[in-house]
């Protein structure tokens, strides 16, 4: 979906006052979309009253105490793998954390600069029909040259945008 679609969307169901249920691997849409998080874990539905990031950082303990494992490790199991373990898995996460919040800001700054490329995509079409620059030659090859450039970098741009999103 393009980023005009995508914001048309949200704006639709952000105003709209009865329930939807959707299912979307877009965090950032699900993040301004979602007022509540349903999980189907270990065979239960655990609820998050919030938006995506609260489901991140409620996640772990909610889940511990609304739908326990149904095979949890037993302390003996548990003593085994030791703290290293779970300090590899810690740092796991922080990376993963990590990488997720780049892949974010990433994703913010290109839909940034499509937003500024689209802006003057369309000033430029504004402007070539202008009488006095229409029929003026340079500043219409001019204006055409920065257009084809303004639309090859639009391409690029949404090609890196479906990879991050």
């Amino acid at each position: 979906m393009d980023i005009a679609s995508k914001e048309i969307l949200e704006e639709a169901l952000n105003s709209y006052s009865g329930t939807v249920l959707y299912v979307s691997h877009d965090r950032y849409f699900i993040n301004q979309t979602a007022t509540r998080i349903l999980d189907l874990t270990h065979q239960a539905i655990v609820n998050y009253i919030g938006d995506y990031d609260y489901y991140l950082e409620k996640k772990e303990e909610l889940t511990e105490k609304y739908a326990p494992a149904l095979s949890a490790p037993t302390e003996t199991q548990a003593s085994e793998t030791g703290s290293s373990d779970s300090r590899l898995s810690w740092q796991q996460q922080k990376e993963e954390q990590a990488r997720r919040r780049k892949q974010e800001n990433e994703l913010k700054k290109t839909e940034a600069r499509i937003e500024e490329l689209e802006k003057r995509d369309k000033e430029i079409d504004e402007t070539l029909v202008l009488p006095d620059v229409c029929t003026n030659v340079a500043r219409c090859t001019e204006l055409s040259r920065e257009k084809e450039a303004v639309l090859k970098e639009l391409e690029e741009l949404y090609e890196k945008w479906e990879t991050l999103a």
